[in-house]
């Protein structure tokens, strides 16, 4: 079973992801880290992104400032999507390969934590898709907290993202993450019964 675990920024669903794969024993994949090693490592994207933002997002080592990209990028919706047609395919593929992998390394649960499940068109990949959600109050303290974002920065980074009721209409399980950590915790507990049952009914 592939369980996908999506939501936007601030909502929780790293964590949530985590505390899943604990409690089921099973193997997560942090796509994150997938992108960030599709933009060190691939040299087609590496120059496609050049020639989109300009040499200044590589550094004097010839890795790709993250930083400085994602600045750039998040100022406008054109940008994003020009950022997301040069790195998705790559870190597509990765996902793809890696999901292979561990089936056949015998994990009979793969937990994946993506936050572009539903931007990049991956529903396929998933038998289940979890959506965490949260309230922009909540979302934004923790951004405040975690990143050291400013309100600004946290705005311009919402408004690229995909609206989080479209998710939730997409998703075939809803994690409302507005409470404590402990909450947290028994609802992990909760999906984890409801996951193990659907996968020995």
């Amino acid at each position: 079973m592939v369980v996908g675990v999506t939501g936007n920024t601030g909502c929780g669903k790293s964590r949530f992801a985590r505390l899943l794969a604990d409690l089921i024993k099973g193997h997560i994949i942090d796509v994150d880290s997938l992108a960030h090693e599709v933009l060190e490592k691939d040299g087609t994207v590496r120059n496609k992104l050049q020639r989109s933002f300009g040499t200044s997002i590589v550094t004097a080592a010839g890795s790709v400032d993250r930083s400085r990209l994602a600045a750039m990028a998040f100022t406008s919706r054109d940008r994003v999507e020009l950022l997301n047609s040069a790195v998705w395919p790559a870190m597509l593929k990765r996902l793809e390969s890696e999901i292979d992998r561990w089936k056949k390394e015998g994990k009979e649960i793969i937990i994946v934590d993506m936050a572009v499940l539903f931007e990049a068109k991956s529903e396929a990949l998933f038998d289940v898709i979890i959506v965490v959600t949260s309230s922009i109050r909540n979302r934004m303290q923790r951004l405040r907290i975690y990143r050291d974002w400013s309100d600004a920065e946290i705005k311009q980074r919402m408004a690229r993202q995909m609206d989080l009721d479209e998710k939730i209409a997409l998703a075939d399980i809803v994690i409302y993450n507005d409470e404590s950590m402990d909450e947290l915790e028994k609802k992990a507990q909760t999906t984890a019964l409801e996951l193990l049952g659907r996968k020995n009914p």
